[in-house]
């Protein structure tokens, strides 16, 4: 991570990376890093990235993300994700149990609230 970042700082880019999942990875680590040290060209960079990366897997993370850190783009992104892969939630009942503490930020996303609505069992 602080390599990455260096390589921002002194080349206004980020190194190649070839796996999406190092990408989603690296740009979280990123946005936070960013946001720490006030570097706003690479969260705006990071975020962007990680707009590309959002899918039935990360999208519940960067919603939580964007929030935490203030990425209003990743959270409109996120707010896009389409309602139609519903049905495909793999993880629909891990989603569930991370969601409890974080339920209505996760309920704006119209994919995940399908899926959180379903529980109807109080805690």
């Amino acid at each position: 991570m602080f390599k990455s970042m260096l390589h921002f700082i002194y080349t206004d880019t980020l190194p190649k990376m070839d796996d999406e999942g190092d990408k989603f990875t690296m740009a979280k680590g990123l946005v936070a890093a960013a946001k720490r040290y006030k570097l706003d060209g690479l969260k705006k960079i990071s975020e962007e990235m990680l707009c590309k990366s959002i899918d039935l897997n990360t999208v519940e993370t960067a919603l939580l993300l964007a929030e935490k850190h203030h990425c209003p783009t990743l959270e409109a992104k996120c707010m896009e994700f389409p309602t139609t892969e519903t049905g495909t939630l793999s993880s629909a009942n891990s989603t569930r149990q991370r969601a409890k503490s974080t339920r209505q930020t996760l309920c704006r996303v119209p994919a995940l609230g399908k899926v959180l609505s379903v529980e109807t069992v109080p805690t």
